[in-house]
């Protein structure tokens, strides 16, 4: 395969979040490059006791690997005072969800190799599963070459990871049916099926998805009691002192005259019992959900005696993982770091953190067809972010056709008939009709004319259309749409691994992966 890193200046995906890392907030740490200070500061700062408590969770979620000693290697790395962590996270989608989700993983892991062999130190890459997420709905949908197979159910208001994975079993086997005729997807499926089929829940699968496909990425359910029991002291503090709503900022999005991604409340928490999440709401100075409510005091012993029940909102979340894992980096999309900025304040004033935020690289994977095709319509002046409105548009110009109606047969007629017609008693309102229709009639007219130029630049515009439907499926990118499969499809077995290769390249944060 061969590597390109294009003119990326157009990107409108993530553009707000890129120019204000590049302008209000360059200088703030969360955006430089690593330091060998900020690296042994917080691997120091993690105690052995986080340490231990941390590594014995990993092993008991990796019991079913039983003695597998790279991996047993992997996780007991967090025991050394040195050792950092570097994460990404994602919802727990079926089959693991789109491309970007591999890629980041990759990312991630390509990341901490790096840093580990530059700093001379343990960096562990760590996928964090949102097992406590109860938004089946966002999960549930599979779709490979525009058809889209669904889990039968639509379960609400449980934590997705507490699901068993066997909701996943009937539609694989509908996939099987409909797509087994390919021996690359059919083994692909099986895969899956393999995943999900043994006893367990949907974080069971995943973790055995991820270890499959990057077996040396270590995933966290963060939704253990010993871990939240870790964290005591922030749960504590947001019940007592709200820090995080009191920390606001969103300065930045008001100048903009933009929402903030996640608004900022009173309480960012969730009640977990039984598998169901409700909502924490902090109302007349107690803390309420549909079911219960607390005095402050009341839900903080609450949750000292039942860490588990404790489940942090979006906002929260980030903050929760940075209590009980040595983080350095997160690395996310620019929707997921868009949740940070948000919390800059709080990590710059109250926790202190000097975690490093970066929004992942986004990968286009070209098969050979549309690669020719891009190359024949390319030399037009175009560039990869051009959509079709535009490229139709520019075709036209070339034609000396005006994409804006013009209406010279109802500007000539229109006097003539209101003369004619339109003080005629009771014609008035038909006078009116007949010109709208007149009018109607020559809009169809300007758009066949326009049909009837392109029909001449058909094979430009076929071309372009085939461009858009791969590197820009439903006018988003590749990556948000695209899944294993469709990669097993085009590009084989094991393609996954050229997201480590590619990243080997000068980035401006988009890398092309095209065929020899």
């Amino acid at each position: 395969m061969n590597y390109f890193s294009p003119d990326n200046k157009n990107n409108p995906n993530g553009d707000w979040v890129r120019s204000k890392i590049d302008s209000e907030l360059s200088n703030d740490l969360f955006f430089q490059d690593f330091s060998r200070h900020s690296i042994e500061k917080r691997g120091s700062s993690f105690s052995k006791r986080k340490r231990i408590i941390l590594v014995d969770v990993l092993k008991d979620q990796y019991s079913e690997w039983g003695e597998n000693k790279d991996l047993l290697s992997r996780i007991d790395q967090l025991l050394n005072p040195k050792s950092v962590t570097v994460t990404c996270g994602h919802q727990l989608c079926v089959g693991l969800g789109p491309l970007y989700v591999h890629s980041k993983i990759r990312e991630t892991q390509y990341l901490a190799k790096l840093l580990s062999e530059k700093y001379n130190r343990p960096v562990v890459p760590i996928f964090w599963m949102a097992t406590e997420d109860h938004d089946f709905e966002e999960i549930r949908h599979w779709e490979f070459k525009n058809k889209i197979f669904s889990i039968e159910e639509n379960i609400k208001g449980v934590a997705v990871g507490a699901i068993s994975s066997a909701i996943v079993t009937e539609v694989l086997q509908r996939m099987k049916l409909e797509l087994g005729t390919n021996a690359s997807i059919n083994d692909l499926l099986d895969q899956f099926y393999s995943a999900y089929n043994k006893e367990g829940t949907l974080s069971d699968a995943t973790r055995r998805l991820v270890y499959d496909f990057h077996p040396e990425v270590i995933c966290i359910d963060a939704s253990d009691s010993r871990l939240k029991k870790m964290a005591s002291k922030l749960w504590e503090d947001e019940i007592m002192n709200q820090t995080l709503y009191e920390s606001r900022d969103t300065s930045l999005w008001e100048k903009s005259k933009r929402d903030v991604p996640v608004p900022f409340k009173k309480s960012m928490m969730f009640y977990l019992i039984d598998g169901n999440r409700s909502r924490i709401d902090f109302e007349n100075g107690k803390y309420v959900t549909n079911k219960k409510s607390w005095e402050p005091q009341e839900l903080v012993d609450e949750l000292k005696s039942n860490p588990e029940r404790v489940s942090p909102n979006a906002l929260l979340r980030p903050i929760y993982q940075e209590y009980i894992i040595p983080n350095i980096a997160y690395l996310g999309g620019a929707g997921e770091i868009e949740y940070w900025l948000e919390l800059i304040p709080y990590l710059k004033n109250y926790m202190k953190s000097e975690v490093r935020i970066k929004i992942r690289t986004s990968f286009a994977w070209w098969t050979r067809t549309v690669e020719r095709k891009w190359g024949q319509i390319s030399k037009k002046g175009l560039d990869y972010w051009t959509t079709e409105k535009t490229f139709r548009l520019s075709l036209l110009n070339s034609l000396g056709i005006s994409d804006v109606n013009t209406f010279p047969l109802h500007e000539e007629i229109l006097p003539l008939m209101r003369n004619l017609y339109g003080n005629k008693k009771g014609t008035q309102r038909s006078v009116e009709s007949w010109l709208q229709r007149i009018k109607k009639d020559e809009e169809r007219m300007n758009e066949r004319v326009r049909r009837n130029a392109l029909r001449e630049e058909s094979i430009d515009y076929e071309r372009f259309k085939l461009f858009r439907e791969e590197q820009h499926p439903k006018n988003i990118l590749q990556e948000r749409v695209w899944t294993i499969l469709d990669l097993t499809y085009y590009f084989g077995s094991d393609s996954c691994l050229q997201y480590s290769e590619c990243l080997k390249n000068e980035s401006n944060g988009f890398l092309w992966i095209l065929p020899d």
